[in-house]
């Protein structure tokens, strides 16, 4: 699941972009909060 998830955010970054509007975008797209998201990508290192 974790790899999934990896993948859909990434994704997602790749779509929107990583500026905090396309951040707050892709938290509302994923039904997430931007809390959340900012976890998540720390948690997988997307943007590092």
């Amino acid at each position: 699941m974790d790899k999934a998830e990896k993948i859909m955010l990434q994704r997602a970054i790749d779509k929107y972009g990583s500026s905090y509007t396309s951040k707050i975008e892709i938290a509302k797209v994923l039904g997430i909060s931007l809390a959340t998201l900012y976890n998540k990508i720390n948690k997988y290192r997307l943007l590092d």
